[in-house]
């Protein structure tokens, strides 16, 4: 954590990198190009034309050492890379200054289109077309506000990137307005906080910058302030609907406070480690672990034998036509059919996003092991000819068994406990298997939907499973 400068007449001490600590009217700041107006500039531009010429010279000298980087040695890429660095610094020091100057003098609003000044940035500076337009005109704007001068002064600088300004005076807000009055309206204390801030901010992340402001609050804020925002960021949780986003993904957006992350974030941690297949690799990505292990953690919850489920899941209307029911339990389409002939399964009677949702087949026979399933099979005029009933799948007296007999995910490799787990039917209930301790195996979410993805079959030797890992090796067996 950026520790607070010191304060000094003098003026504020920032630490900037590559120079070390460092006040505004220090000689190395000024050498080094991020005092806002140095006393003597290297060189005097006059006219616009001189001005974009010497930026496009700028620009080409970048395309040329571009075009030429297959041929820089590895060792010089790091100083390639700092240089870069310094570059970019100034470049989008100079954008704020150039975005402070245009909406100050009313640039925007007098072209001929009448722009806002976020328009009017996504229009002329190509680096801001898709996002960081109003970013960058906040930063503008607050480098020559006067509620926050050191903010300002830092930005003009260079010292801090528009990346974390709005945190920055966020923080800083937030810490005056909980400071006792007596102590708040005191110019040193305010200089104080102010130098803290945006040391922060010159040095390290918008997070680190909100860490700074809590400490802060923490150790110089009135006794009431903690408590009051620890309500305010209850009383903010949420968990929005789901949205669709295409190709079957649904996005969900959950906010919550810092006590109910803490206990979030340490469920999915004994859920969401690596588990590797039988070539001894984990194919998923961290969030898609993390995303498995949300669901395992809900599966859990629902299905556990003293859950609040007590051994049942969602209960589910899935409507699905005759063929392509048969198909995806093994039949064979009919001559001439193609993809777009097999009709998917509907759930039935949802509301939002979850009423337009559509299963596969192998995505059904899924359901069929978690869920209590009311299966509606239509014929080819989409006539319901056969309603199914609610079938209670895996009592939790045989739950319970399973957690003994199998000790966890019973899928080659995985050491899943059996709390985080999932019965399966050995051979599918939409094939006729049975609901028995024969015919069911624990596996977690993840092999759960592996084997039904790849249709692996399973089967019982001595109280153990046994797996055949040979895609398509399940078989449903004949029915008389």
């Amino acid at each position: 954590m950026t520790s607070r400068p010191d304060t000094d007449p003098q003026g504020p001490l920032w630490c900037v990198p590559g120079l070390g600590p460092v006040r505004s009217g220090d000689d190395a700041g000024a050498a080094a190009g991020w005092v806002s107006e140095p006393a003597e500039p290297a060189e005097a531009l006059e006219g616009v034309t001189a001005v974009v010429a010497h930026l496009a010279r700028v620009a080409a000298s970048v395309a040329t050492v571009r075009a030429g980087l297959g041929r820089i040695g590895s060792a010089d890429l790091t100083a390639v890379m700092t240089v870069l660095g310094e570059a970019a610094v100034a470049l989008e020091a100079m954008t704020i200054e150039v975005t402070a100057e245009a909406v100050e003098r009313g640039v925007p609003a007098s072209a001929g289109q009448a722009l806002s000044p976020v328009e009017w940035v996504r229009m002329t500076n190509l680096a801001y077309r898709g996002c960081g337009a109003p970013a960058l005109v906040r930063a503008a704007e607050l480098s020559r506000g006067r509620s926050f001068p050191e903010l300002g002064e830092a930005l003009r600088a260079g010292v801090v990137p528009v990346a974390t300004a709005g945190a920055a005076v966020e923080q800083h807000t937030e810490v005056l307005r909980a400071l006792p009055a007596f102590v708040a309206g005191a110019d040193e204390v305010r200089c104080a906080v102010a130098e803290a801030i945006v040391g922060a901010a010159a040095t390290g992340s918008a997070r680190e910058v909100r860490s700074m402001g809590r400490e802060l609050i923490g150790r110089f804020g009135r006794d009431d302030v903690p408590e009051r925002a620890a309500a305010a960021a209850y009383a903010r949780r949420e968990l929005s609907s789901p949205v669709e986003t295409g190709s079957g993904s649904y996005d969900y957006r959950l906010r919550l406070d810092a006590p109910a992350m803490a206990r979030l974030e340490a469920a999915l941690d004994a859920v969401s480690k690596p588990c590797p297949d039988a070539d001894g690799a984990d194919p998923r990505t961290a969030r898609q672990r993390r995303a498995d292990g949300l669901l395992t953690l809900i599966d859990s919850a629902v299905a556990a034998p003293d859950g609040p489920g007590a051994g049942m899941r969602a209960a589910l209307e899935v409507t699905m036509s005759l063929e392509s029911l048969r198909v995806g339990l093994g039949g064979c389409p009919p001559a001439g059919a193609g993809f777009g002939d097999l009709r998917l399964g509907e759930t039935v009677g949802q509301s939002g996003a979850a009423a337009t949702a559509h299963l596969t087949p192998t995505q059904v026979r899924q359901l069929s092991c978690q869920a209590g399933l009311i299966p509606a099979v239509l014929d080819g005029d989409g006539v319901v000819v056969d309603q199914g009933r609610l079938t209670r799948l895996f009592p939790p007296g045989l739950v319970r068994r399973l957690w003994v007999r199998d000790g966890g995910c019973t899928f080659p490799g995985c050491t899943m406990p059996a709390k985080w787990t999932q019965a399966h039917h050995l051979v599918h209930w939409s094939d006729g298997g049975t609901t028995s301790l024969r015919n069911a195996a624990l596996l977690c979410a993840r092999h759960h939907t592996v084997v039904h993805t790849r249709r692996l079959h399973g089967e019982v030797h001595k109280d153990r499973v046994h797996w055949d890992l040979g895609h398509g090796s399940y078989r449903p067996p004949r029915r008389e």
